[in-house]
């Protein structure tokens, strides 16, 4: 079963790079400075690269998503790992005064997997190919919303920076990959494969709360979204099991503090764009059924929350995630908002700070 997404969410969903209005950019000046110093004076294979590499696999793995998987210590990285050292965690991963890693002492993660493996990219990779228009009329057209080259691709599946991929494969910036062809990839745990929320569309997992319901609230569960950090925070009786960078809502359209829940858990959803909404937040009828995909706006899964018109949901620009904001909702990338929806059930306690 595909989920359509209201159309009361639109106004507030869309995030589709082409068609979106300009976002604001939130990483620092020192972020940016920083990780550009890395880029151009650390190899991929240097000790530096090589022990952010082993805790953004290892922070991946536990679930304290460390964002893009590129082999460099950033803000991000730095969060996730905060937080697993405050999770009641015995092993702590080492952080300097300075906030740097501690690469020194990185070995006491006992993270004893390869830190690269190899992938071989096949037919049904190729079939999940696709060209997306520009314009949403002719988005309507199609029947998925797929990818549009096979490093998108398989940056997702595997969590990765797409310059990261290029960077480990020896290629050139623009470099595509090809069918057949055997390429390094981060070794994350758990790769990210759209047949799997696909499957959970299947299964209607998108039914609302019942009226008589309405207010249930699940116990022992809650998401914490802490706008200013760009972070969502899952705690189960208490504990920080969870956590995962977002990309908030705009300064102009700001994701509304307060404490909700989440309504409706929607896989593989169809996105309704319509212009008027964008723009005034008036519905009209020239409207565009956008079909599902993981190019969709709003990504693999709608997570909707008592808030009308707010929800957690995927993205088509993971690339974006932590850089700029969105309209109104709370964006993760596709792995991620997986991993969250799997978590959470309808009737989650969610508080947006």
């Amino acid at each position: 079963m595909i989920s359509r997404i209201p159309v009361f969410l639109t106004f507030f969903a869309w995030s589709l790079s082409p068609l979106a209005a300009e976002e604001a950019a939130v990483l620092t000046p020192a972020e940016d400075a920083g990780k550009a110093a890395q880029k151009a004076n650390a190899p991929w294979d240097s000790a530096e690269r090589q022990a952010a590499l082993r805790v953004q696999l290892f922070l991946d793995k536990q679930g304290f998503g460390p964002g893009k998987i590129d082999g460099r210590w950033g803000g991000f990285s730095k969060k996730a790992a905060e937080r697993w050292n405050v999770a009641e965690n015995v092993i702590k991963i080492p952080i300097l005064d300075s906030d740097q890693l501690d690469v020194a002492k990185v070995s006491v993660l006992q993270h004893s997997e390869d830190l690269i493996t190899t992938y071989q990219i096949n037919a049904a990779d190729q079939a999940l190919l696709g060209t997306i228009p520009k314009e949403p009329e002719e988005m309507a057209k199609l029947k998925q919303m797929n990818y549009t080259s096979l490093i998108e691709l398989v940056a997702e599946k595997f969590h990765a920076d797409q310059d990261f991929l290029l960077e480990i494969n020896g290629l050139a910036p623009g470099s595509d990959f090809k069918s057949g062809e055997k390429i390094k990839v981060p070794n994350v745990s758990v790769p990210f494969e759209i047949s799997e929320p696909i499957e959970r569309s299947k299964e209607k997992k998108g039914a609302k709360v019942p009226a008589e319901d309405k207010d249930k609230i699940v116990p022992d569960m809650e998401l914490t979204v802490l706008r200013e950090q760009q972070v969502v925070e899952v705690r189960e009786a208490g504990k920080l099991i969870r956590s995962f960078p977002i990309s908030p809502g705009a300064n102009d359209n700001e994701s509304p503090a307060g404490d909700w829940k989440v309504s409706v858990i929607s896989w593989m959803p169809e996105f309704r764009w319509d212009k008027s909404m964008l723009e005034d937040g008036k519905r009209s009828n020239d409207a565009h059924l956008l079909p599902p995909g993981p190019n969709n706006p709003v990504g693999v899964v709608w997570i909707g929350l008592s808030a009308d018109g707010i929800g957690l949901h995927g993205t088509a620009s993971p690339d974006e995630i932590g850089r700029n904001r969105s309209h109104g909702c709370i964006r993760l990338s596709n792995w991620d908002a997986l991993n969250l929806g799997k978590t959470v059930s309808v009737g989650t306690r969610v508080v947006v700070k």
